[in-house]
């Protein structure tokens, strides 16, 4: 199973150059010089739109931004010369977007609940590991392809309307993750084809490579499903055969769910309702205006491998949370009919 993120548990031989002494080296420090001096990093979040408008294209640290105004500079044109990823950051800039680098716990990205800021994972690194195309470079630039497409789902699909059974959030947050992931695979690609092969490198040795060889065998049988959609929808369904991944994407939904359980039962967010096959089949639309899943909406309702749920541990915390959705607790006491919680406490239930 690969890895989700950077595991530095990898264990090196021990460097002792004097005896009795043990020398330890950290392989992500950068050797100061006078041509390469360590450059301040700002608190200030870099704003989409003034890399839009030319200013940062002419000085990187204008604006009073710091040196990881360079590093987006870079990625952010590399970008640029996919249609797909153009089509993304121009969306972030209309809607006043910015980006950010942070330390995550376990995600490669994460969209700011209070401003509109796009936060990416450093994984604990300096600034300038990300300055050179490589491995770092290279998570880092695809976290920022689907941190964008999930900023689209976030202005254009969410919220989902009241009344959504819980099976139903839960396809649709798999249907969200699976098409930020295929995303960043599309745009891979058509940067492979604009002259910068390391990213689709990159990728396929990443843990979304299983996403990358599907989609590249069916390329090399089928040269036309490039462009009918059919080469997506392959990738997509190989998001859904790797079990872990789709149990990591019901996990962290499920705790989404049980952090706001008290808001969503006083407004009533869960109900007995399903999306229609047309808004599932919206999740997937792409920048020309098509959508790959187009089609396929009633099987994606349907279908085990999509609607199913294998991991016994998210099993046991869906029911435990369908159970405190049909109750109502007032103390320590739950019960299943809100009308005898009335008559036992008629001063707590209103």
């Amino acid at each position: 199973m690969k890895a989700t993120y950077i595991n530095r548990q990898g264990r090196l031989r021990s460097c002792s150059p004097l005896r009795g002494e043990r020398q330890s080296y950290d392989l992500t420090a950068v050797p100061q010089d006078r041509d390469h001096p360590e450059q301040p990093v700002s608190s200030r979040p870099f704003r989409l739109a003034d890399w839009a408008e030319g200013s940062v294209d002419a000085d990187p640290l204008a604006g009073g931004y710091g040196y990881e105004a360079c590093i987006y500079n870079k990625i952010l044109c590399q970008l640029y010369e996919s249609p797909a990823a153009r089509s993304l950051i121009n969306f972030a800039v209309r809607r006043d977007w910015s980006i950010d680098m942070r330390s995550l716990e376990d995600a490669a990205y994460d969209l700011g609940p209070d401003a509109q800021v796009l936060i990416l994972n450093d994984y604990h690194l300096k600034i300038r590991t990300f300055e050179k195309p490589g491995y770092f470079r290279h998570t880092l630039m695809l976290a920022l392809v689907k941190g964008l497409r999930d900023i689209w789902h976030m202005e254009c699909r969410q919220p989902y309307k009241a009344g959504l059974t819980l099976d139903s959030v839960l396809l649709l947050e798999r249907i969200r993750a699976a098409d930020c992931d295929v995303l960043s695979l599309m745009v891979a690609w058509e940067l492979r084809g604009a002259g910068f092969p390391e990213v689709w490198r990159h990728l396929i040795g990443a843990p979304e490579g299983d996403i990358a060889m599907r989609f590249a065998r069916t390329l090399e049988r089928h040269p036309e499903k490039l462009f009918d959609g059919t080469a997506l929808i392959e990738a997509f369904y190989q998001w859904f055969e790797c079990h872990v991944r789709v149990g990591a994407c019901d996990h962290q939904t499920l705790e989404s769910i049980d952090d706001t359980l008290d808001v969503a039962r006083e407004a009533e967010l869960y109900g007995p309702s399903r999306p229609a096959f047309e808004f599932i089949e919206s999740l997937s639309r792409l920048p020309d205006r098509s959508c790959y899943l187009a089609g396929y909406g009633e099987e994606l309702s349907s279908n085990p491998l999509f609607a199913g749920m294998n991991d016994e541990l998210n099993q046991l915390h869906y029911l435990q949370i369908q159970k405190e959705l049909q109750s109502v607790t007032i103390g320590a006491v739950s019960f299943r009919d809100a009308a005898l919680a009335a008559r036992i406490f008629p001063d707590r239930v209103s």
